[in-house]
């Protein structure tokens, strides 16, 4: 992984927020009210006095974020879309549906471009999305729109950036987010490019950087570590004997901040026997795409392994702008909303990570890539556990911010031949030895660990089963790695015609995407969706021991993480999963196993209503969730929901019940078009009816329910949120059979509903219809 500094960055510190909290406030009543924003301060009065103020002349770029809209919806749609027993499972948006359901609306967006006009600042990019808006002006222009001063300071060292004096404030009525740029404060820690060395150069590395630890490496490609690395040829021979899927038709995008040489390609293609895949590149913000700098090998080595195991993907290269120095200062965010927005790739590969506050910005872009199918594959990082002690305590952006990506550590890799079949793999871990003795080495160690920061990041659900004893995992917060890959002795080729190996987690995550790249290739052959956020299926094939032996490499010989080699202890490959390689590395059977096997994203929700009238729903991740109500009277509920929805799938209800009683139920919803609500309680009959709603989901308008009824019925039709918050009710006497309704979609005040997914209820004497309704305007 190559970790990059960003203009939004701030001090590095020991601790990291896993999660950033969004505060905007109006601060007064005024025609145009100044709204107050916060968590774009550094902690200056530890690092920097100050210098100078900014030349207003200076030009700035500025990414303007605004909120998400409809969260408890947006928390639905993602665990409805991943869920094999919802009628939406893998039903993809458009990234103008995600705009319509979740983005700002067209007045609040044209409010955000009247604000950039009225102050004098340019727009360089907006996005079908509606989240974000990118802006350039100097700084005089951008400290007069948000009312401070940006300043010079000095760091410690002497060197200096900018940052601005005071919180920012706005002049707008519409709540926004946070601003992305305001500081190029960041820096980054780290020495030097990822871990690569061109022959002939070993001596720019540490004498035992880049040790094979004894194994038996063999490969076809330039001897750099004690024997020859991996070619293409290689890996494919070694990590797919099983299949010949070239992954045509598939497109991965990259995550870029520098640019490449076309003759590297080609080389390192010739070098492979293979032609050169269809390659764009997608400059963004600036406009044209820079001349190669010193980090050209992370763009060249992450396009090479794509290629290595997918040779007939098509690839975009995003190049977000840089300075022309190895430490770029610029913010992530509008390369990830322009992948996202293009939607052009299904699989997403970033081999770059940068540090500072988070940037709520970014995470709810992430949002975006699930909801619209986009797997997001993030290498682990190069500098060993993420624990005190070792150069990183705590992950760096963006694997701290979100869940919704899978995070691949690196392994080394032991084959047979050359070229040859697989044999082994452990942990790759080139440790420099003991700080006190040893030169550190650039880049030696797999990433893994925790975020256990003052504001963490939450467990997932699909990982509370893998925690035990013997991994160190945490049971609270979200564990890292998720899987793992070859990442030392590659082959590559780079700086316009350096033919070398290197090392580095940045090689594993692109070898992830490009045999996802196949999977999906399968699927698209096979007429089914594309695979989109793959951790809970990943997770869930895990959990059956069968399908774990067959399709993950599991490696646990006892191998480590721990840079210094000083704590050997942390952390240590063992038995199922861990915090050196995840769940393991991929057999060639998985790219097919894939596709059959559902996430673990379909919760049982067990709820109990006692003398204390409150909901309370626990969920266990299941494959089948079944619920029996066993009810003692008949209840009348209130539905009074609060939800919180932490993590992804997981929500906690309150309900207020009369009478009192002990009531509780379970929904089970079939994997089909429709779904059944099923109440086995007595003297009720079990209901088993079907409901059809057409169209579905519903664009414009209304929508139409036939009920499959033989007799003259009454009939009542609500409809719920997510949160089984009654949105609307309607009774009808005497309905006639092959009778259609036209169901208003609006609440009981006559307002339209939200865009979002619904539960629509039907009651037709002792029977209930149960489906789900998903509304994009």
């Amino acid at each position: 992984m190559f970790i990059l500094s960003v203009s939004m960055g701030y001090k590095k510190i020991k601790r990291f927020l896993c999660v950033a909290a969004l505060t905007f406030t109006a601060l007064s009543a005024n025609a145009q009210a100044l709204q107050q924003l916060n968590g774009h301060l550094l902690p200056r009065e530890t690092t920097a006095n100050w210098a100078s103020p900014l030349d207003s002349a200076q030009p700035l770029h500025i990414t303007i974020g605004l909120p998400l809209k409809n969260q408890e919806a947006l928390n639905g749609l993602l665990k409805a879309t991943y869920d094999p027993n919802d009628s939406h499972y893998r039903h993809f948006l458009t990234p103008e549906q995600f705009g319509q359901m979740f983005g700002a609306s067209e007045v609040d967006y044209q409010t955000l471009l009247d604000f950039a006009q009225r102050h004098h600042l340019q727009v360089t990019s907006t996005f079908k999305n509606h989240l974000n808006l990118s802006v350039t002006g100097t700084a005089a222009q951008i400290g007069e729109a948000f009312h401070l001063h940006l300043n010079n300071y000095l760091r410690k060292d002497g060197t200096v950036f900018y940052a601005p004096d005071q919180e920012p404030s706005m002049d707008i009525n519409i709540p926004i987010q946070h601003i992305s740029g305001l500081d190029n404060y960041g820096q980054t820690a780290h020495k030097n490019k990822n871990g690569s060395r061109p022959l002939g150069s070993a001596s720019s590395f540490p004498n035992n950087a880049g040790e094979s630890k004894g194994k038996s490496l063999v490969g076809n490609g330039p001897n750099c570590f004690g024997t020859k690395s991996y070619t293409a040829g290689d890996l494919r021979t070694a990590l797919l004997p099983c299949n010949s899927l070239d992954g045509t038709g598939q497109t991965v995008a990259l995550v870029e901040f520098d640019n490449y040489y076309d003759a590297d390609i080609s080389g390192y293609a010739a070098q492979s026997g293979q032609s050169v895949p269809a390659i764009t590149r997608v400059p963004v913000d600036e406009g044209i795409a820079q001349a190669p700098g010193c980090n050209n090998l992370e763009c060249s080595i992450d396009i090479e392994m794509v290629m290595a195991l997918a040779p007939k993907a098509s690839i975009l290269v995003y190049e977000g702008p840089y300075n022309g120095s190895c430490w770029t200062n610029i913010t992530p965010l509008d390369v990830l909303t322009q992948i996202a927005n293009d939607d052009l790739a299904s699989v997403i590969s970033s081999s770059w990570s940068w540090y500072g506050y988070a940037d709520t910005n970014v995470t709810n872009i992430f949002n975006q890539f699930a909801l619209q199918g986009q797997t997001y594959f993030q290498s682990s990082g190069d500098d060993g556990a993420y624990y005190s002690g070792d150069p990183d305590s705590v992950p760096w952006q963006p694997i701290y911010e979100t869940q919704l990506m899978t995070v691949v550590g690196g392994t080394q890799l032991t084959t047979s031949g050359a070229p040859g079949t697989y044999v082994s793999e452990t942990t790759w871990n080139s440790s420099p030895g003991p700080a006190a003795t040893q030169t550190p080495a650039v880049n030696a160690v797999s990433g893994g660990g925790f975020c256990d920061n003052s504001s963490p990041l939450a467990i997932p659900t699909y990982q509370v089963p893998f925690v035990n004893g013997t991994n160190s995992a945490s049971p609270l917060y979200r564990n890292i790695p998720d899987v793992a890959m070859i990442g030392y002795n590659l082959s590559a080729v780079w700086d316009n015609g350096t033919y070398g190996c290197c090392y580095g987690t940045s090689a594993a995550a692109p070898l992830w995407a490009a045999l996802l790249a196949l999977s999906n290739e399968e699927a698209v052959s096979l007429g089914k969706p594309t695979l989109g956020y793959i951790n809970p299926t990943l997770y869930n094939m895990a959990s059956k021991p069968a399908t774990y032996a067959a399709d993950f490499n599991d490696i646990q010989d006892g191998s480590n993480n721990n840079y210094w080699g000083t704590n050997t202890n942390i952390y240590k490959a063992v038995a199922g999963y861990d915090l050196c390689t995840g769940l393991g590395s991929p057999k060639c059977s998985m790219i097919n196993d894939i596709l059959q096997i559902p996430p673990t994203a379909t919760p049982t929700y067990t709820n109990t209503i006692t003398n204390t009238p409150t909901l309370t729903c626990t969920n266990t991740i299941t494959n089948t969730p079944t619920i029996t109500p066993t009810p003692t009277n008949t209840p009348t509920i209130t539905d009074t929901p609060t939800i919180t929805n932490t993590p992804l799938f997981t929500y906690t209800s309150t309900f207020t019940a009369s009478p009192t009683n002990t009531f509780t139920p379970t929904i089970t919803l079939t994997p089909t078009n429709t779904s059944i609500y099923t109440n086995t309680s007595t003297p009720t009959p079990p209901w088993n009816g079907k409901l059809v709603i057409y169209p579905n989901p519903v664009s414009v308008g209304n929508t139409s329910i036939t009920l499959p009824i033989t007799k003259a019925s009454n009939v009542t039709i609500k409809i719920f949120t997510l949160g089984l918050r009654k949105m609307q009710e309607e009774s009808y006497s005497n309905v006639l059979p092959g009778v259609s309704f036209q169901l208003q979609l609006v609440d009981k005040q006559g307002v339209e509903l939200a865009n979002g997914l619904y539960y629509v209820v039907v009651d037709v004497a002792s029977q209930r219809y149960v489906s789900k309704l998903l509304i994009i305007r």
